[in-house]
């Protein structure tokens, strides 16, 4: 029987058959990432239909207006607000959490899970009655603050999702999956980059131990004794961090979230992230794109920081959610007008 002529799933890293047009492995479509050999101008970005109902598309939004929030000046648009810091500086979140809490009448969960993912959000859907009371808070506290209407704040850019990125002929192209599942071979070049957030969350998760290195490594009458069967697979559990780096990018606007998450799909299990892998990434956009555009935290992994040094900790989130709404307070503290 001939050989079959193979390719590679470009979301798992499977070996398919060239004739596969969906992997089974992780359900990417495999047709989607192809493009027309036609050529194409230094920067351009490739051009597609956009599939039924994805995400249109659009221009950059304009300069947000913001208003400083002072006791004795307080915005009189009776709409709903938005209170968030320009600056990152670590706050006592707990006691900040507890006087917006009381302030706003909302549970002190809700206050302080949004401060520390986004980091500079403090506080949406403000009713304007209660700006006085807010700003009085953070003046006790020391803590500056601006207002911006909540019809002005700026939602993210639609996001596309990649495990690598890499160079070809001075611009950076990726496959890169939409919010509606589409993969496409996304191409842009490092003038399009608005900033780079970079920002990392622990994991835990329980795996399989390898069975042939639990046969050759069990203490068989141990495991009797404790009432465990040797013959099935041991488990244990694993911790670490991901690592997610998230590209601004105009003309159009997007958002490309770069991650590596390590999945071993014939046992639905998570493996150990190796750090090394978005380390990899983080030096090729440090030398592709502008200086003035990357963050602290790409420097970090970038050199391989270890991971309990401290310089880590305004960067270090619960989730990977927790990080793209520090994207979202990064995006829209940008945008506000000086």
């Amino acid at each position: 029987m001939a050989n079959k002529e193979t390719k590679t799933c470009h979301a798992c890293r499977k070996t398919l058959n060239s004739d596969w047009e969906v992997c089974p492995f992780c359900g990417a479509q495999q047709e989607s990432f192809e493009l027309a050999d036609e050529p194409r101008a230094p920067g351009e970005t490739i051009e597609y239909e956009p599939a039924e109902n994805e995400q249109v598309e659009r221009s950059a939004p304009g300069p947000i207006r913001a208003v400083r929030l002072r006791p004795g000046s307080i915005p009189t648009d009776t709409a709903p607000y938005a209170v968030m810091r320009l600056a990152s500086g670590r706050i006592n979140v707990s006691r900040v959490g507890r006087l917006l809490a009381d302030i706003l009448g909302r549970p002190l969960a809700d206050i302080t899970c949004r401060m520390q993912a986004s980091k500079g959000f403090l506080a949406r859907e403000v009713p304007q009655a209660k700006l006085a009371d807010v700003a009085r808070s953070l003046d006790t506290l020391g803590i500056e603050a601006i207002v911006v209407r909540e019809c002005d704040v700026a939602p993210l850019p639609p996001q596309y999702r990649t495990a690598q990125v890499t160079q070809s002929d001075g611009d950076l192209v990726c496959a890169a999956t939409s919010q509606n599942d589409k993969t496409w071979k996304l191409t842009f070049a490092p003038r399009q980059v608005r900033f780079i957030v970079t920002g990392r969350a622990m994991y835990s998760a329980r795996v399989t131990i390898d069975r042939a290195a639990h046969d050759r490594f069990a203490n068989v009458a141990l495991l009797k004794k404790r009432h465990l069967d040797p013959n099935q697979d041991a488990h244990k559990e694993i911790h670490g961090y991901d690592y997610l780096v998230g590209v601004f990018l105009c003309r159009p606007e997007r958002l490309l979230l770069i991650a590596n998450l390590d999945i071993d799909y014939d046992k639905m299990e998570r493996r150990a992230a190796n750090p090394m892998i978005m380390a990899r990434q983080a030096r090729l956009l440090m030398e592709a794109i502008d200086a003035s555009l990357h963050d602290d935290a790409l420097r970090l992994l970038a050199d391989l920081v270890e991971e309990d040094d401290p310089a880590w900790l305004p960067y270090t989130f619960a989730t990977l959610k927790g990080i793209e709404a520090y994207a979202h307070w990064r995006y829209n503290a940008g945008l506000i007008e000086d």
